[in-house]
């Protein structure tokens, strides 16, 4: 079962990573760049927001939480592990695209 999770996982980050690398390459071609240049400006660029948005709702539900509580006086601990699953997972995704980006940009030297 945990296998089955992280195939799922990596199948995500690589389905991502392919998109935002052809997307880099097209808008690469039409300005003039190279194709390596163009795929890390796209997985840098979707990598970053991926990062965002899990940081953001990482941080979002945690005071949603709070608030419910106080609304309606129970706590629900079944829906905040998910909450918090998710964001580290997109937090993750976004850490590595960002680190591809990097490594396949011609004009860094590592």
């Amino acid at each position: 079962m945990i296998l089955s999770g992280l195939r799922t996982i990596l199948i995500g980050i690589v389905a991502l990573g392919t998109f935002a690398a052809l997307a880099g390459l097209l808008v690469g071609a039409a300005a003039g760049w190279s194709g390596l240049r163009g795929a890390s400006g796209g997985l840098l660029l979707v990598g970053s927001l991926v990062f965002v948005a899990g940081a953001v709702s990482g941080m979002r539900y945690p005071s949603k939480r709070v608030r419910e509580r106080r609304l309606e006086g129970a706590d629900r601990p079944g829906r905040a592990g998910g909450d918090a699953s998710a964001a580290g997972l997109l937090v993750g995704a976004g850490i590595v695209l960002v680190v591809l980006g990097i490594v396949l940009d011609p004009e860094t030297s590592l």
